[in-house]
């Protein structure tokens, strides 16, 4: 499948390099003063962004995610997965905010490190992402006293998803005590408590906490503290710890957080969870967590030749990967677990167009969890097809943790961005010509397919002109109610196409008119400028007036931010079925338009556009030969949606915060696939020469899934790029030989 070079020219490769690659990002904030804890400033009851608030760092998992303080020890965002409760305004399903298990208050001398903030200063907190750890230097001291010197170490364990972990390490300025109280802190988090002691009255947990939320969603939070020779444990959850001056001693703990996605009794599984985390020890487990990210860092995509992208396309990889799970049974939001609030953590089709295909060649056992959960999804779609008089399976905008349609319901949105439907499609189909999963492909992608083609065969309309998709909306959500949209059409096309192939690899018949619908979608071009259309310019059209909130008839050619922009070009890395000149057509003539527009959603790139939308023009500039506007249009995407200090991803530029991870998937689909000339495809994946942005001289990656085969990648500009054989014991991750269990599945 794969023609690969031999071991002498991959050694001359090697011997050709004069420096290593930059060393991993490690983003550092400092000097300031401890902000207050989360507590509610916008809707009562509810924890909310302090009005101090920064961008804070985020860790996480995909099952779970916190986003700790700088004093990490107060309470702080965290949010678990499948953990729900009713929006206070729409009464949707939404993502809860959770109790955070790392909480501790340090006591002497009648100072308190919570309450007397003043007596604490906060020096560093570094954020390494090469271990996936967060470290936190700080002192806290009393006026004349005990002064301590504390270096607090977090992270997410990714190979036990539901355990987070916790060390202080306390350097005393003279011999002392200090009582130390750990804390479940959930002030503000909505629900009912069940259960806040330790069933049974055994010690196997040192903090036990379940909570009911008004959905009957529940969650269990258990805290062991970690046993050591000068600590003491006192009535009221109290522990005394002996300290040296000169000596630094340690104070460990280890939270379980589970959910109702996962147990029934939440609760009572977090202990379990808490206990074998304790018995195989906190060192054990910051090891198999470190050697867990040392395996994923072997797909990091390294630059040769732009340091500033080097750095982006770093905190992309770690962010992304720190929102999927080969064990996540709920989908990714488009910001992961780093917050409950926006976009209620629903899954949109961010997951399935962006995060999939950016994690599927690293990590695919991530990326096949996320084809689980929409086949788990499946039964909700077909139903949400009935509903409104339709077959197949109707895939909703915004899908909770059952798959069910969790769109607010005065949201178009809701009933009218079906683009989603064939987006969900071909995600899996690609799932499966990456990894040749045979076992996923019977279980849950040709179900999924099946499914979707019913949809698109009945959705249309044959014409004088074709196959007909009308009353839809695109992509630009500032459009609504228009005809044959031309990504639209384009992914059903893509959608049948592979559900006729899925059915050939298993030996399933396709109905006929399968082909017949597939080969007749009508795609809208322009004959005057040889390009394709957003949509059928038929006539009037309802656009959304923003200032005025209200959807206003305008002509598309005498309003420009109509003629949506991007419409093709976002689908660059799923390689749509469009002719090279008419693509390059389109592009050259959008970008024309684009550079003549003011800000608007429909002009990529500008204030009021997602920075997801601006890698794929990255990277059709470098496949039209356009290198220098590759370069900055990368750098663009690459710098002006972040925020510091820890290179958080924001979704708009205006933004503070975000860790809206749909960017950071769109970076690394640019620098995988775009600069590359790789496509995931069932043969060869080198479909278009290599053209890198200009500076770039090179992109190599260690190691990248293909077929369950591990394969090193090397991308010179002007060359053709080059795939080695790894020889690697590690089998392909998370994709297993057997049957899929049925957790995986319902």
């Amino acid at each position: 499948m794969l023609a690969a070079i031999g071991i002498t020219a991959l050694g001359a490769w090697l011997q050709a390099q004069t420096a290593g690659p930059a060393p991993l990002v490690a983003t550092t904030f400092g000097d300031a003063n401890p902000s207050q804890p989360y507590f509610a400033i916008r809707q009562p009851n509810i924890p909310w962004v302090p009005r101090d608030h920064f961008a804070r760092a985020y860790l996480g998992d995909g099952l779970l995610g916190i986003r700790p303080n700088p004093n990490p020890l107060s309470q702080s965002e965290t949010v678990a997965a499948g953990y729900v409760f009713s929006s206070p305004t729409g009464g949707f399903e939404m993502a809860a905010p959770a109790p955070y298990p790392l909480g501790a208050d340090i006591r002497m001398g009648g100072a308190s490190l919570l309450s007397d903030t003043a007596g604490v200063k906060i020096e560093r907190q570094t954020l390494d992402m090469e271990h996936a750890e967060l470290v936190t230097e700080m002192t806290f001291g009393s006026n004349g006293g005990l002064h301590l010197g504390l270096r607090v170490t977090q992270f997410v364990v990714r190979t036990v998803p539901s355990l987070v972990c916790e060390e202080i390490e306390i350097t005393p300025s003279q011999d002392g005590t200090v009582e130390i109280v750990p804390q479940i802190q959930r002030e503000g988090t909505p629900g009912t408590v069940y259960r806040e002691e330790v069933p049974g009255g055994k010690k196997e947990a040192s903090l036990v906490l379940g909570m009911e939320s008004d959905r009957h969603s529940r969650l269990g939070e258990a805290v062991v503290v970690v046993p050591s020779d000068n600590l003491s444990r006192e009535a009221g959850g109290v522990f005394q710890l002996t300290l040296r001056q000169g000596s630094t001693t340690t104070f460990r703990t280890i939270a379980a957080i589970v959910t109702s996605a996962y147990d029934p009794q939440p609760d009572l599984e977090a202990i379990r969870v808490a206990s074998w985390g304790a018995m195989l020890g906190w060192d054990e487990l910051r090891a198999q967590n470190r050697a867990a990210w040392k395996e994923l860092w072997r797909g990091r995509i390294v630059v040769d030749g732009d340091p500033p992208a080097q750095r982006a396309l770093d905190a992309a990889f770690f962010y992304l990967h720190s929102s999927a799970h080969k064990d996540l049974l709920t989908g990714v939001p488009p910001f992961g677990m780093s917050q409950w609030s926006d976009y209620a953590g629903h899954i949109f089709w961010d997951m399935d167009s962006w995060d999939l295909p950016a994690v599927v060649a690293t990590d695919p056992g991530a990326a096949r969890a996320m084809v689980l959960y929409r086949a788990q999804g499946l039964p909700a779609a077909e139903r949400k097809a009935a509903s409104f008089g339709m077959e197949g399976a109707t895939y909703p905008w915004e899908a909770g943790v059952d798959g069910s349609d969790q769109t607010p319901s005065e949201a178009e949105t809701g009933w009218a961005e079906q683009h989603i439907v064939p987006d969900v499609a071909v995600g899996a189909w690609e799932y499966y010509e990456a990894t040749g999963d045979k076992q996923t492909l019977r279980q849950a992608v040709w179900p999924i397919l099946r499914e979707v083609a019913e949809w698109v065969s009945q959705r249309g309309t044959f014409t004088a002109r074709g196959y007909e998709i009308r009353h839809i909306m695109g992509h630009n959500e500032w459009v609504a109610d228009i005809s044959n949209d031309s990504m639209v059409n384009l992914m059903c096309r893509m959608a049948l196409r592979d559900a006729i192939a899925a059915a050939g690899a298993l030996g399933e018949t396709p109905p006929v008119e399968w082909s017949k619908i597939e080969k007749a979608i009508y795609v809208p071009e322009d004959p005057v400028h040889k390009v394709i259309e957003p949509f059928s310019p038929d006539g009037p059209l309802l656009y959304f007036n923003e200032p005025k909130n209200r959807f206003e008839e305008v002509d598309l050619r005498e309003h420009p931010e109509a003629y949506t922009l991007n419409n093709t070009q976002v689908l660059v890395f799923h390689d749509p079925p469009i002719a090279p000149a008419l693509y390059r057509n389109t592009w050259v003539y959008e970008e024309l338009l684009r550079a003549k527009r003011e800000p608007s959603p429909s002009v990529p790139g500008s204030l009021r556009s997602p920075g997801f939308s601006i890698p794929p023009l990255a990277a059709c500039a470098a496949m039209f030969g356009e290198r220098k506007e590759a370069a900055d249009l990368f750098r663009l995407a690459a710098t002006e949606y972040v925020t510091g200090p820890f290179d958080i991803p924001r979704e708009y530029r205006p933004y503070t915060d975000g860790a809206y991870i749909t960017n950071n998937a769109s970076l690394l689909l640019a620098a995988m696939y775009g600069f590359t000339g790789m496509r995931i495809a069932e043969g060869d994946w080198r479909k278009y020469p290599v053209s890198l942005p200009l500076g770039w001289k090179r992109i190599e990656i260690e190691r990248i899934w293909i077929k369950g085969k591990p394969w090193h990648v090397i991308a010179e500009q002007g060359k053709p790029l080059i795939l080695v054989p790894v020889v690697d014991a590690q089998r392909e991750p998370g994709i297993r030989s057997g049957e899929p269990s049925n957790a995986e599945l319902r």
